[in-house]
């Protein structure tokens, strides 16, 4: 399970779902826009 959700599940304060979606959302693509990028670096390093 994502962390965000164990905490709003541990807490159990009442976040609005929107939100938590735009922040796994924003997570998820900063992680695929590191990724790419290091993927990028490497390749240009061979």
């Amino acid at each position: 399970m994502e962390p965000i959700y164990l905490a709003l599940h541990l807490h159990r304060r009442p976040l609005p779902i929107p939100l938590v979606t735009a922040v796994v959302l924003s997570l998820k693509l900063n992680l695929q826009v590191v990724v790419l990028a290091v993927t990028c670096m490497q390749s240009l390093d061979k």
